[in-house]
């Protein structure tokens, strides 16, 4: 794929909402297949979790078209004040690094490209563009452990593993994930 010809657009909870029919295709068409097999449940629990996600503050999705047609997207929103998202690790994280403001830290939920277009950059153009205009300080996300594949390009991207935590939701795909920062949002380029 041609990269020059791919148009990157922010978009905020309720225009995610109404391309919902898109984004559901494109996210089924990237985890329903090796080595992201996700089962049917997952589907449908995609579809409760992205709806409350999409109200959340700070929320923001940045979606990849080539000729009209949804390529892929990526969107997160910030982490709220208290919010547990440090709290689960084992042994426990520091309490000055664990602590959200509601403003500290951006957290990347979802990243998803077409099977069609993935390895040509549309990921990481997504995940840039995702974060460029972000304010907070630093950016997190979630990855699947039994993909390292997808380990090792985060790890390429500049972001860190920090450890591993239990799944906070009895419908999350996975029972456990690998937690991964990206320090700076300043310094990394986005």
């Amino acid at each position: 794929m041609d990269m020059t010809e791919v148009v990157l657009t922010h978009h905020n909870g309720t225009q995610a909402a109404e391309m919902w029919p898109d984004i559901y295709e494109v996210y089924r068409a990237a985890f329903g297949r090796p080595p992201h097999s996700q089962a049917e449940e997952d589907f449908r629990n995609f579809d409760d979790r992205a709806h409350t996600q999409f109200q959340q503050n700070g929320f923001d999705l940045v979606a990849a078209r080539k000729d009209g047609a949804l390529t892929g997207f990526s969107y997160g929103h910030t982490l709220p004040s208290g919010s547990s998202w440090w709290q689960r690790f084992d042994p426990p994280l520091d309490p000055a690094f664990a602590m959200e403001t509601g403003t500290r830290t951006f957290f990347v939920v979802e990243l998803a490209v077409h099977p069609d277009c993935q390895r040509q950059g549309l990921g990481k153009a997504m995940l840039t563009e995702l974060l460029r205009p972000r304010t907070e300080e630093r950016a997190t996300l979630a990855s699947n452990p039994h993909v390292p594949d997808v380990q090792r390009m985060y790890e390429r991207w500049g972001w860190e593993k920090v450890g591993r935590v239990a799944a906070n939701t009895p419908t999350a795909p996975q029972p456990f994930f690998d937690i991964f920062l990206l320090r700076s949002l300043r310094s990394s380029g986005a």
